[in-house]
């Protein structure tokens, strides 16, 4: 949906968007590109857009953010609820502040 508006930005804005006050998205996350387009058009900087990815499918997402935590853009900032998940190199070790691979390290609830 987000790439849709920002590719049809005068469409999107031609209405009035002050009452939204949040915008969370599910499936594959969404590029910074158009996640920054959000936090500073749509949402005009103060409607936070929260990513909810990884294993909706199956379960529900594995990944999401919270407002309350800055929110990286295209990123995530927390596991979902009762979702134990680590990211991980080529070999399976545990890394931090890299981008990589997802492991669910218990099971899920979903």
């Amino acid at each position: 949906m987000i790439r849709g508006l920002a590719a049809n930005e005068h469409t999107a804005l031609a209405s009035d968007v002050s009452s939204v006050r949040l915008l969370i998205t599910g499936g594959e996350a969404i590029d910074p590109e158009n996640f920054c387009w959000h936090q500073r058009t749509f949402g005009r900087g103060i409607a936070p857009f929260i990513n909810y990815s990884g294993g909706t499918e199956a379960s529900g997402g594995l990944v999401s953010s919270v407002i309350v935590k800055p929110i990286p853009p295209g990123g995530f900032n927390t596991a979902s609820p009762s979702i134990a998940v680590d990211v991980v190199d080529s070999e399976g070790r545990p890394l931090v502040d890299s981008i990589a691979n997802w492991r669910c390290s218990s099971r899920s609830s979903g």
